[in-house]
């Protein structure tokens, strides 16, 4: 468990200046990253509880649950199984105190890390209300009502 550096408040600036990358600007996949988007929810200062591999950890799980107990902001990323591409998940609670779900998929097409203007990664976010924790599970979190799936980035023009 860290608190994140002051640092991100300019990585915060620069990534809320990002218009989004369902462009056609060569760097879009650069862009669409699970740790930028977590990164502009999470607020300066919240706790980063690390990495939770598939069986999540004792350490990650007592850090979120101490962070979501006391409704202070914080992040984890969740590794996951993925079938022919990287998958993985997230949590981050921002400074207002919205909880928000991610979810990241290295290629939309499978086979690994490509990306061009039809595959390549993509970012999703939903809001979680009425949240609580639940250890056995691979994601932590329980959510009372979640939001709608929101596409954050994704190739311009995906299959």
């Amino acid at each position: 468990m860290t608190r994140r550096p002051s640092c991100n408040a300019l990585a915060l600036v620069a990534l809320l200046s990002l218009s989004s990358c369902k462009d056609d600007s060569s760097d879009w996949c650069d862009q669409c990253t699970l740790e930028a988007r977590v990164d502009a929810v999470a607020s300066v200062g919240s706790t980063d509880c690390g990495v939770a591999e598939l069986d999540a950890g004792m350490e990650v799980a007592e850090c979120v649950a101490a962070e979501l107990g006391a409704n202070r902001p914080f992040t984890v990323v969740l590794e996951r199984a993925g079938v022919d591409s990287i998958a993985r998940g997230a949590w981050a609670m921002s400074a207002d105190g919205t909880l928000y779900r991610f979810f990241y998929d290295s290629n939309i097409c499978g086979g690994g890390n490509g990306c061009d203007e039809d595959c390549g990664p993509r970012v999703e976010r939903s809001e979680c209300t009425g949240p609580r924790i639940d250890e056995t599970l691979p994601d932590l979190i329980v959510c009372e009502t979640r939001g709608e799936w929101q596409t954050l980035c994704e190739p311009p023009r995906p299959r």
